[in-house]
This record gives C-alpha cells, sequence and structure tokens, in this order.
C-alpha cells in the first residue's frame, strides 16, 4: 500500500475545497439570476454533447455523477419542465434514453453565458497557459487512473479472477 505524505494530503484537500467552493458559487449565482441549478445544466450540457443528444439512464448518471435514483428523481424534474423527455431503448425495452429537448437546449444556452462568466472568473483567470496545460494533464491522468482502479474492482472483473 502506497503511503500519503502531507504535501499530497494538503494537494487533495485543496483540490476538493476549491471544486466544492466553486460548485457552491456558479449554483448560487445561477438561482439569484433565476436560471437553472447547476445540476440541472450539467445534465442538459451533457446531453447536448451525446451522440444524438441522448444517453442511456445508466449512463448519464455515471456520466454526471450522481445515484441512479437520484438521477431518475432530477430527470422526472427536468421532464416536467420539458427540458428533456424518456425514451425506451430500441435495442432494450427494459431500458430508457433521456433526451434532450429544443427546450432544454435553449435554457442550456440561456445559462451559459453566466456560467462561462464564472469559470473564467473564479477557475480560469488564476492560472496562466502553461499552469492551464498541466492542471488539464493532471486531471486527465486522476480520470484515467480511477477509471482503470473502478475497472479493476467491478463485479466483472472480480469474476473474470475468480473463474480463472
Amino acid at each position: 500500500m502506497m503511503t500519503l505524505d502531507e504535501n499530497r494530503k494538503e494537494a487533495y484537500k485543496a483540490f476538493l475545497t476549491a471544486h466544492a467552493r466553486i460548485h457552491q458559487s456558479i449554483d448560487s449565482a445561477l438561482m439569484a439570476a433565476n436560471l437553472l441549478p447547476l445540476t440541472w445544466y450539467d445534465v442538459l450540457v451533457t446531453l447536448e454533447y451525446a451522440n444524438g443528444h441522448a444517453l442511456r439512464m445508466c449512463e448519464l448518471a455515471d456520466v454526471v455523477l450522481l445515484s441512479r435514483s437520484g438521477l431518475t428523481r432530477l430527470v422526472d424534474k427536468l421532464e416536467e419542465q420539458g427540458y428533456v423527455r424518456r425514451e425506451t431503448c430500441q435495442d432494450d425495452r427494459r431500458g430508457y434514453l433521456c433526451v434532450l429537448t429544443e427546450s432544454g437546449r435553449a435554457a442550456r444556452e440561456k445559462s451559459w453565458p453566466l456560467v462561462s462568466s464564472l469559470i473564467q472568473e473564479l477557475f480560469g483567470s488564476l492560472m496562466n497557459d502553461e499552469e492551464v496545460s498541466g492542471m488539464h494533464k493532471i486531471c486527465d491522468r486522476i480520470v484515467t487512473t480511477v477509471k482503470q482502479f473502478e475497472e479493476a474492482r467491478s463485479p466483472k472483473a472480480n469474476l473474470a479472477v475468480a473463474n480463472g
């Protein structure tokens, strides 16, 4: 088992605190401006960039880092507003796709000027180009490592090891 030195522990703590504070500040500003809550925005922008502007509910939950039940409740609210609709998956009638509507795209676009301005103010403006590039590379490495960690500990991986 690897040991964690004090410097890395403090860097991790700072990373978590920075993320939480930025998220909270952007969400509060969006709410004060009567725009989308940030969690709604995240779902809508994820669907906007997805192939066909749609994802299976389980895939969407994984991307936006919500539990399946949490995503279901959120999609219920988004559907009530007309921002998304559910469709039965063609290849698996038990599953559902969450599909972005034109109204959802418009609501997401209406929130973007404030979101982008705050990302720049609270994050982007604090780094020079070299630091931004370095941070991007570090975060990509973190995501890759976490995915490998999760895959190695998945039930399918454990079953494969058990079956030899």
